[in-house]
């Protein structure tokens, strides 16, 4: 733990203040008799060792107060090395208390008679006053201490929480995934923007975080803001932050905006193909001019931050319905990352409910508990419309459920079944796009060139964006 040398500056000033109170020199060491403050002759000899026969060294052993009155008189100071030069004519030595460990020593000297006058004519009041002193010390270090512990446990909740956001917590095994993963491990430093596409309960944000804290940012913010859940009229002012009185309603001194916020990590817009498009123009301008001025404001605000974007929408469609613009859509897509359904990723269903189950057992302090044969192959089979997030509600339910240590069928809720059974009669849009998958797999192979493609595109009589758009939908890409 902390002890004198964390805090020399501190007892230097200390030393210095006593020495104009008393208007007499002084000195401090440590535990092991080094010194680490002092005025006058003294300070030139701070991170010195004291004399081995040093009045100090008893001081420390014995825990109490002592005075020497007559300097070289004394029997102790005759046996000191340096009693034949030693210009002292009178000490007291404090020793400095800390929860009954004796942690150091204040000296207090004197060099003349009229000094050491003082000394001897006003002991008791600089007991008394060196006592608080001692106090200063005592807190000192004990607010350095609790400091200490605050910044240790804050690294370690940080090294925590940055690995429970390391792409190794990230579960999955199937190829494609880990084809994901290890694109999103090669951009993590880069300062490219991402955009991840992907349903509804794929673990965007997840992959987003993973990205920021495994880059140099990790230390820096991550900010977050989901753009489907902000009235339109609000989204600018959260977005880019306003100067007090800049609009009824603002508040008294003004408020950051996210992109503020974030500056030197990462923002990430989730939802954002549910951004308006009034919306859309401004981020851009943002996007291109890498400056951010708060509404009401006239300073623009240098940024230095990553974009990370998600959507489950299709963007490509909505370009072409003129619902998305097609610059800012170019600007956030430069590095795309898909993140495939759940019901397309069968042989990670297992992994993932092994996984969150040991997890929510042990977050509700519950016993541990396995699935049992026939809940194995449900879960295997189900479609899982709702992704990963579903998978963990559901497992969640059957925790609390279960009064055993085996979770059954009977533990699940009553509306997966509902869900099973009405999709054993598919429905016509599934139909069509069975059969669409089917006829785009007749015309395209992936090892097909772009321009091969292109004239693949002609044949099915669809722009080639259409076809590419369908490709990823259906994943048929390379």
């Amino acid at each position: 733990m902390a002890d004198l040398r964390n805090i020399k500056i501190f007892s230097q000033q200390c030393a210095k203040a006593i020495a104009a109170i008393l208007d007499v020199e002084v000195t401090i060491t440590d535990q092991e008799c080094i010194r680490i403050a002092g005025t006058g002759i003294y300070e030139r000899e701070i991170g010195q060792e004291v004399p081995h026969t040093s009045f100090f060294r008893e001081i420390l052993h014995t825990g109490k107060m002592g005075m020497i009155k007559n300097v070289r008189k004394e029997f102790g100071c005759k046996k000191c090395e340096k009693n034949y030069y030693c210009r002292e004519l009178a000490n007291i030595g404090f020793p400095i208390h800390k929860k009954g460990e004796v942690i150091g020593v204040i000296g207090i000297i004197a060099f003349n008679e009229e000094q050491r006058e003082i000394l001897i004519s006003s002991l008791k009041k600089i007991s008394e006053f060196i006592k608080y002193i001692n106090e200063l010390f005592v807190n000192k270090i004990l607010l350095l201490e609790a400091n200490i512990r605050i910044n240790e446990k804050f690294n370690e909740t940080l090294e925590n929480y940055n690995k429970s956001y390391s792409f190794d917590s990230i579960i999955g095994n199937t190829p494609a995934f880990l084809k994901i993963i290890k694109k999103a491990k090669k951009i993590s430093n880069s300062l490219s923007t991402v955009i991840i596409r992907g349903e509804s309960g794929t673990g965007k944000e997840i992959l987003a975080r993973a990205i920021h804290y495994n880059s140099y940012r990790r230390n820096k913010p991550f900010i977050a803001i989901n753009c489907s859940s902000i009235p339109e009229h609000l989204m600018e002012s959260e977005l880019f932050g306003y100067e007090e009185g800049s609009f009824t309603g603002a508040k008294k001194g003004g408020k950051l905006g996210k992109f503020q916020l974030a500056n030197g990590g990462t923002l990430f817009l989730d939802e954002v193909g549910d951004m308006p498009l009034t919306m859309q123009a401004k981020l851009l301008r943002v996007l291109q001019d890498k400056k951010v001025s708060k509404i009401g404001g006239s300073e623009a605000v240098p940024l230095d931050l990553r974009i990370i974007s998600a959507t489950n929408k299709d963007l490509e469609e909505m370009m072409e319905n003129k619902e998305f613009r097609e610059d800012l859509y170019y600007r956030l897509n430069v590095i795309p990352l898909h993140l495939k359904p759940l019901r397309k990723r069968r042989d990670d269903i297992l992994l993932l409910a092994n996984y969150y189950l040991d997890k929510t057992c042990k977050d509700l302090s519950k016993v541990k508990m396995i699935f049992d044969e026939e809940v194995k192959k449900w879960l295997h089979h189900y479609e899982w419309l709702g992704n990963v997030r579903q998978l963990i509600n559901v497992i969640e339910y059957a925790v609390n459920m279960c009064e055993t240590n085996i979770i059954t069928l009977e533990n699940l809720p009553e509306y997966l079944f509902a869900k099973k059974h009405k999709r054993e009669n598919i429905g016509l849009e599934e139909m069509v796009e069975n059969y669409e998958r089917d006829i785009i797999k007749k015309y395209i192979d992936k090892n097909m060139s772009v321009d091969e493609k292109k004239e693949a595109a002609k044949k099915l009589q669809i722009s080639t964006a259409t076809l590419y758009r369908k490709l990823r939908k259906y994943d048929l890409l390379k």
